[in-house]
């Protein structure tokens, strides 16, 4: 049940080309209190990685796809849930 103390709150990024027709959204959603202990754990991550931010259009050697799974994995860990729709 979604409560005022601890709602929901979602990350939305997009990425496209330009045109109208080739924009992509997608997303996670979690409970407000969720993405506090997350948002901890990503930046602590990050430090460990030595990384000033994650971008996955950045991670394209191996070991940075390496990196890439170690902080899906960390979404994974928390209730961190997709936000899909097609």
């Amino acid at each position: 049940m979604i409560s005022a103390d601890d709602p929901l709150q979602a990350y939305i990024d997009g990425s496209g080309t330009g045109s109208p027709s080739g924009l992509v959204l997608a997303g996670y959603v979690a409970r407000a209190s969720e993405w506090a202990r997350f948002s901890q754990a990503w930046r602590e991550k990050l430090a460990e990685a030595g990384l000033p931010r994650f971008k996955m259009h950045e991670m394209v050697t191996e070991k940075q796809r390496d990196i890439a799974a170690y902080f899906y994995r960390t979404i994974e860990e928390y209730n961190i849930e997709a936000a899909v729709r097609l």
